[in-house]
């Protein structure tokens, strides 16, 4: 019974993964933050000649700029409208629309990334630049980047209805005081509402590994567990889509961090977080899940309370949803065990060949 609840609980979590985190640093570490929000950067700022240096493509490209590497002449080329920036490695002369600029200090190549100073970055640009000594951070206020845009996450959030998926997820359940662990791993494909994944689940309290298929195409989902025959559930897909607006209400309800990321290409992005443990939240997933997966039809009519949510949305820098890395805890009301169970889960999504079309198969029962 109890490994039938943990599968039942997969699916739950199933739903959060296809229905439409920060990283540590060091006490001294410097920060940038433009407009408010962090930049996050996989090669940390640098202090040199009392000068910070960051990532350049990172801060140019949160600052609406193209950049170019030329790996000859060892230049970074940006524009940003009008304006042409040109600075090579190890030489303190720049050019700014054709005018000579002198650097305090060269920029310098730092494991594989170009740091170039800070100040003459966003002075470049025209940006505001101010330096909090107390946390050690760096301020740029540019206004002419686009404030927060709820639109703008609603359509990367459902950017990956069609793309290839792994997951890497990890449940703790507490079922009458004993504890039961298992890990979720796999892979598979969306298509517009349908999903094919292949994975499995190992239990290590139980010395199990159970194989699993799961496949969502056109209103009802197959599931094979195991050994076991393969199970069919009618499911109301349409139901379980979030109009816009009902995403931006309960979204602008919530708090909401939005910072700089930038990707191991250098490129940057955005990524949002989001953690909560609202009740509004609560009652939208019950809600959620409810409507979509009519667990009933499972064997099940599992109830959440107490759920408390921490989310984080990685964009690209199209705008689009690569990567998920969820955190919850939850209580779950489960009739059929006559128990009120524990949940605690954690682990990523990661996304790609988005935007592509891809085939799904109703299984051979």
């Amino acid at each position: 019974m109890k490994k039938k609840m943990i599968l039942i609980i997969f699916l739950l979590l199933a739903l959060i993964i296809f229905s439409p985190g920060a990283e540590a640093s060091g006490q001294d570490a410097v920060q940038v933050k433009v407009n408010g929000q962090l930049m996050l950067f996989d090669v940390n700022p640098v202090i040199d000649s009392g000068r910070t240096l960051v990532p350049v493509r990172g801060i140019f490209e949160r600052m609406g700029a193209e950049v170019k590497w030329d790996a000859v002449t060892r230049t970074v080329a940006a524009t940003r409208g009008e304006l042409k920036i040109k600075l090579q490695i190890d030489n303190t002369g720049a050019d700014v629309n054709g005018k000579p600029v002198v650097l305090d200090v060269p920029a310098k190549i730092v494991d594989g990334r170009t740091l170039v100073p800070v100040r003459f970055i966003s002075e470049s640009i025209g940006a505001k630049v101010d330096w909090n000594a107390q946390s050690r951070t760096v301020l740029i206020d540019d206004t002419a980047i686009d404030p927060f845009d709820y639109h703008k996450l609603y359509q990367a959030v459902n950017s990956s209805d069609q793309a290839k998926f792994t997951f890497n997820l990890k449940e703790e359940l507490t079922v009458t005081g004993k504890v039961i662990s298992a890990n979720f791993l796999g892979s598979g494909v969306i298509n517009k509402g349908d999903v094919q994944m292949k994975g499995s689940v190992s239990i290590p309290e139980l010395n199990d590994y159970i194989p699993m298929e799961i496949t969502l195409k056109e209103g009802e989902l197959y599931s094979k567990i195991g050994d076991n025959p393969w199970q069919v559930a009618q499911i109301d897909i349409n139901k379980g889509l979030i109009p816009e607006d009902e995403f931006v209400k309960i979204i602008k309800n919530i708090p909401l961090k939005q910072e700089v990321w930038v990707d191991t290409g250098g490129k940057a992005a955005i990524r949002y977080t989001i953690s909560t443990d609202r009740e509004e939240l609560t009652g939208f997933v019950n809600k959620l899940f409810a409507q979509s997966v009519q667990f009933d039809s499972l064997g099940s009519s599992t109830a959440i309370s107490g759920l408390k949510y921490n989310i984080v949305f990685y964009l690209d820098e199209q705008g689009r949803l690569v990567k998920e890395h969820i955190e919850l805890s939850m209580n779950a009301a489960v009739p059929e065990l006559q128990a009120t169970t524990k949940i605690k889960a954690a682990g990523d999504i990661e996304f790609s060949d988005i935007g592509k079309e891809f085939t799904t198969t109703v299984p051979i029962m």
